[in-house]
């Protein structure tokens, strides 16, 4: 099986990160690069062999590339970075899903284990209702801006990364659901109980009870950590309600508008930047 990419970070998304795109699609476009394999050699044998026809095939071609290269980072500018937004949201498309392909599936597989209902149920509320914020969030930006504008691309690009993140919780509810599923914290605590009224302990006795402690804190530490992802994703969920209501408010004729849409994308990029980093660990 191949592996999953690893899908773009939030920090290409920044503005730094889609200037140095579109330095670097103007200063390696084809018409940038070859005009002058082609235009130096020409105007060095044309100095050499004293040809002006040939020295100015040579500066021409050069002029050719150096054109080329202006035209794009300062002309197209706005073209190559929305290229480029474009691109990187196509991936988080992918990585969305990929993600789907048997999230949904497997968390309803979870709701049956025993001892671990509740927090299945929990994540396949929030797995339903993530994608309808998500849904809101991308149909208000459609109606206050232009898709061909980078803010868009941009907002969206945040929006999205904060979505895979609740997306990439769930993945990891569900994994940690099915491990504590292999244990039965009914029986344990039956056979403590059992071990422990024993008047006189076996040496046995004694092992098999730290074992069985062991297992049920495990337990309690895998249902710990899927009650902090599904913190993690209600905080994700309130963040994409408070920008919701930020974009809709906003009057994008107004001079405030650029202001308020960098403030509410600022948010949502700080809560996926927080999101990968607890993710790697």
């Amino acid at each position: 099986m191949l592996k999953q990419k690893e899908p773009p970070k939030i920090s290409d998304f920044s503005n730094e990160s889609i200037n140095k795109a579109v330095y670097k699609t103007g200063l390696t476009h084809w018409l940038t690069l070859y005009p002058p394999a082609i235009g130096i050699p020409c105007g060095l044998a044309g100095l050499l062999f004293n040809s002006p026809l040939v020295c100015a095939v040579g500066f021409g071609a050069c002029f050719v590339s150096l054109g080329n290269a202006v035209v794009n980072i300062f002309f197209r500018k706005d073209k190559i970075a929305n290229n480029y937004l474009e691109e990187l949201n196509k991936k988080l498309k992918k990585q969305e899903t990929y993600i789907l392909r048997s999230l949904d599936k497997n968390l309803k597989k979870c709701a049956s284990i025993k001892g671990v209902e509740d927090q299945a149920q929990q994540g396949i509320k929030q797995f339903k209702k993530i994608k309808e914020k998500y849904k809101n969030v991308h149909e208000l930006l459609e109606q206050k801006l232009n898709k061909g504008e980078i803010t868009f691309g941009r907002f969206i690009g945040a929006a999205e990364q904060v979505y895979l993140s609740t997306l990439d919780n769930l993945k990891q509810i569900v994994s940690t659901l099915q491990s504590a599923g292999s244990i039965d914290p009914g029986y344990i605590k039956k056979r403590l109980q059992e071990l422990t009224k024993k008047s006189h302990q076996k040496e046995s006795d004694i092992k098999e009870i730290e074992t069985l402690n062991k297992r049920l804190a495990l337990w309690e530490e895998q249902l710990k950590k899927t009650s902090e992802l599904l913190s993690d994703n209600e905080e994700a969920m309130t963040k994409m309600e408070e920008t919701t209501a930020a974009i809709a408010s906003i009057q994008t004729g107004s001079g405030f508008a650029a202001t308020d849409l960098e403030t509410a994308m600022k948010q949502l990029q700080e809560l996926a930047q927080r999101a990968q980093i607890y993710n790697k660990q």
